[in-house]
């Protein structure tokens, strides 16, 4: 017997569906009126919303890797529903793509769908009036990355204003060598952890041509990165983008996250974005300030 009667359950998922719906319009992808719910209520919900709520319901502890073939037949729906579905999702970060498998697992994204109250509120409230400043001072992109394990993830974003906007995508996992805003934290790690780091992710990927899987090019570049205090992007992560990242650290040294300025290639030529550097760093200063006063220490890298 279901916990809760069909009419009860319906309600509390197109209320579900109109949250998801009006928080990541993104997710929103306009197709034929399929019905899924047998409440009435449905009509208040875009019917594509409705099918990627269900497909992200389907992942849980008893199911975490899905393909597209088994989704389409527990849900009823067609592949090629299903197939779009996933791609929107991927796109957002919700859900990622096992590249042994092909078989998808949810995706750091998920995070930013729960209470503040659980994710990392303290160093985003901290951050964010100066990431305001950041992104009036420059017009660029402004974002925020907290270490998770090997990798860094974005959790915050301030689009800019300049053309050939560059979009934040929240919750996708970076490694710690690739971008400048995992490298800015790499670089404050302990150098027992940055080689451990290394030995542990053996050969480093490589994400574009300039990306650093040498591990002598990497460590040089992390000892320019701690003696200038921020990293300078290399496209090592994304061709055609500009960017600079500052680690936000704690009292005893080590990062809470990292925050980076970035803007499309076309909208910032490298001698402005260097001009930029030494406000930047004033900014990056009094974060810091803050942070080691409001926050409490960083933990090791895992």
């Amino acid at each position: 017997m279901p916990l809760l009667d069909a009419p009860v359950a319906d309600l509390i998922f197109v209320e579900a569906a109109k949250c998801f719906q009006s928080q990541f319009p993104g997710l929103v992808v306009q197709d034929e009126n399929e019905t899924f719910l047998s409440s009435e209520n449905v009509k208040y919900v875009n019917k594509s919303t409705a099918r990627t709520l269900r497909i992200l319901s389907e992942f849980t502890k008893g199911m975490p890797t899905l393909g597209t073939s088994e989704l389409a037949a527990r849900l009823g729906m067609t592949k090629n529903l299903v197939h779009r579905s996933l791609q929107v999702l991927a796109d957002e970060g919700f859900v990622v793509q096992r590249e042994d498998t092909r078989r998808y697992e949810l995706g750091y994204g998920v995070l930013s769908l729960a209470n503040d109250s659980v994710q990392n509120v303290d160093v985003k409230s901290v951050c964010q009036p100066f990431m305001d400043q950041i992104q009036s001072v420059t017009g660029l992109t402004v974002s925020l990355q907290i270490p998770a394990g090997q990798c860094q993830i974005p959790v915050h974003g301030v689009d800019g204003r300049r053309s050939g906007l560059t979009r934040v995508v929240q919750g996708v996992p970076v490694p710690l060598h690739i971008s400048s805003g995992s490298r800015a934290i790499l670089a404050f790690l302990g150098k027992d952890e940055i080689r451990r780091y290394i030995r542990d992710n053996a050969p480093l990927r490589k994400m574009t041509e300039n990306s650093l899987v040498d591990p002598a090019a990497l460590l040089a570049n992390l000892q320019s990165i701690r003696d200038a205090g921020f990293a300078r992007g290399l496209e090592d992560h994304y061709l055609g983008v500009r960017a600079v990242s500052f680690p936000v650290l704690g009292r005893n040294g080590r990062p809470h996250a990292s925050i980076t300025v970035v803007g499309a290639s076309a909208s910032i030529s490298e001698e402005e974005l260097l001009a930029l550097i030494p406000r930047l760093k004033v900014i990056a200063d009094d974060i810091n300030r803050v942070a080691q006063l409001q926050l409490d220490e960083p933990d090791p890298l895992n």
